[in-house]
């Protein structure tokens, strides 16, 4: 293979792998809205919130919400409440 075709392979990799990551990012956003929708909805149906809190779940905070027949738990983004980074 000569080099022009071996960069465009390579350049042709390259931009599949950047799409994979946002296909990838794009679908973990929509399943958090899906999750936080869920969490709502819950919560107008609800039949009684017993407990509801930010808890630490493998070093992230999630929204836990716990009802008598469902435990349910959604990661809160930005990981801060002031949306600041941490440093």
């Amino acid at each position: 293979m000569s080099e022009p075709e071996e960069e465009l392979q390579r350049d042709s990799t390259k931009k599949k792998k950047k799409e994979k990551r946002s296909g990838k990012k794009k679908k973990e956003e929509k399943r958090e809205v899906e999750e936080e929708q869920q969490v709502e909805e819950e919560e107008e149906h609800s039949e009684c919130v017993l407990l509801r809190g930010i808890f630490k779940l493998e070093k992230k905070s999630h929204d836990v919400l716990l009802t008598r027949t469902r435990l349910t738990w959604t990661p809160i983004v930005p990981e801060n409440p002031t949306g600041q980074l941490l440093q």
